[in-house]
């Protein structure tokens, strides 16, 4: 599901981010290339929240 994505970014030379609600999230994105850029909380307080980003050109692992 993400490849086709992350070879658009890398095509068009922007950068891929997401938010993942999960550490578990964090875990997979980083072997994709995405590193945490912020750490935050929902509006509600009640659930931590990554803000996670990996630049073009990273090269990708075989999914």
């Amino acid at each position: 599901v993400l490849a086709p994505v992350l070879r658009r970014c890398d095509t068009d030379g922007v950068p891929a981010a997401l938010v993942a609600p999960a550490w578990a999230v964090v875990r997979f994105t980083r072997g994709l290339g995405f590193e945490v850029v912020q750490a935050t909380r929902s509006a509600d307080g009640q659930l931590p929240l990554w803000v996670v980003v990996r630049p073009p050109g990273v090269p990708m692992p075989e999914l």
